[in-house]
């Protein structure tokens, strides 16, 4: 199957953070598909700070990197930057060549610019701490005359992030107030299942036009639709229906 992203204006969902992981994680899924209206991308990135939780198959890194392209599209300075790579060196150190130029005309320039960072949880299985090393690399890289003009995603599996340390981290590198209820200086959300919309568009890419019905058909029948949450759940049902 072709894995090229899609666009599927995805929405988001504000993380409760009372809320256990393991349901979390499930409801990322699983769970309903509407709520108080969509939060989309333009919506979350008015947001300073934003931490992006979603399980394995979800579509984080899609999401990012197309944003990523989406933004340099518009005119904006972006940056995908893997995680693990901050685990050990700071940013002006990890960047490829032309990403590196592209970082260093931004640096010149008094212009804003958005770093999606992808994903704590990789990082973690380098060092269990990781969050604070990659924050301070992060930090360090960028240094505190830039860093009021930086705009920062971060993204996790909802099942690894801590919000009782991870957070604190966050607000206490960017100079949060840990109890700040700002929306607009921190917002925690995670990706929204598919909606059946979503679903028959990823169907209609991955499989002939004319086996469209037929796949929904067994989604039906199957009582399988609730598990199609995720664009990775696509991929596999169909593989499992041909």
């Amino acid at each position: 199957m072709r894995q090229e992203y899609i666009k599927l204006n995805r929405t988001f969902i504000d993380f409760q953070e009372n809320q256990e992981r393991e349901e979390s994680a499930l409801q990322s899924y699983v769970a309903e598909r509407y709520e108080d209206g969509p939060l989309n991308w333009t919506k979350l990135l008015e947001s300073r700070y934003v931490v992006l939780l979603g399980e394995p198959g979800s579509g984080k890194t899609w999401e990012m990197e197309a944003q990523v392209e989406l933004l340099r599209q518009q005119g904006q300075y972006a940056f995908f930057i893997p995680i693990e790579r901050l685990v050990n060196k700071t940013i002006d150190n990890i960047l490829l060549l032309q990403e590196k130029e592209i970082y260093r005309d931004w640096q010149k320039t008094p212009a804003k610019a958005t770093f999606f960072l992808d994903a704590v949880d990789e990082a973690k299985l380098i060092k269990f701490n990781a969050i604070r090393d990659v924050l301070a690399h992060f930090t360090q890289g960028i240094g505190l005359p830039a860093l009021p003009r930086s705009k920062v995603v971060i993204s996790c599996r909802v099942s690894e992030w801590r919000g009782d340390t991870d957070r604190d981290e966050l607000c206490r590198y960017f100079n949060i107030s840990s109890d700040t209820k700002d929306k607009n200086v921190l917002r925690i959300v995670r990706l929204a299942p598919l909606s059946d919309e979503q679903i028959r568009s990823l169907v209609s890419f991955h499989i002939p036009k004319s086996d469209n019905d037929n796949f929904i058909q067994a989604l039906y029948q199957s009582q399988a639709w609730e598990f199609a949450g995720r664009p990775q759940d696509i991929t596999d049902l169909i593989n499992y229906w041909q």
